[in-house]
């Protein structure tokens, strides 16, 4: 079998059901317990700026 032929494969495959194509590259978690959750959330501190996505882009870019 060719590179094309699986790569053909997996196109028509993806094509059938692409909900299981999306599903395959999402990470399986673990459920995270409430006593991890309050530790993350303790961490955070507000600003009191709202952060817009033109903010994040005019930093990443």
């Amino acid at each position: 079998m060719t590179p094309q032929e699986i790569l053909a494969r997996l196109v028509e495959r993806a094509i059938e059901s692409k909900s299981d194509l999306i599903d395959s590259f999402r990470e399986e978690r673990a459920p995270l317990a409430d006593s991890d959750r309050e530790k993350f959330h303790d961490g955070m501190v507000s600003s009191g700026v709202t952060t817009t996505e033109d903010d994040i882009d005019d930093v990443l870019y």
